[in-house]
């Protein structure tokens, strides 16, 4: 059973943890969010990422909103490392610009 999965089943029974939401329940927010006039760019840069992922996430987290830069899951799958991800985020600004703004 995936870590979330067990940690949500321990918290229905009111213990002290914190019950988190669903993976992926922020997912809903991101195509309304990319038709907001503030998301309307050429080309995305880190700072648009950025402000895409505090709108995305509520600002709740207070990791929101910058490269992460510790290890984590998610679920059951491991994200690259954190020294690797500036590189790859580069990777995604190029690759999600072509294909959410082809004709620009």
């Amino acid at each position: 059973m995936p870590k979330r999965e067990q940690q949500d089943r321990s918290n229905k029974g009111g213990g002290g943890r914190r019950r988190h939401p669903p993976l992926f329940a922020d997912d809903a927010k991101l195509l309304p969010a990319l038709q907001k006039p503030a998301f309307q760019v050429k080309q995305f840069t880190l700072k648009t990422f950025f402000e895409l992922h505090l709108e995305v996430m509520g600002r709740r987290d207070t990791r929101a909103g910058c490269l992460r830069t510790f290890n984590m899951t998610v679920g059951d799958f491991e994200p690259i490392p954190p020294e690797k991800v500036p590189a790859a985020m580069q990777d995604f600004i190029r690759w999600s610009t072509n294909i959410l703004r082809p004709s620009q």
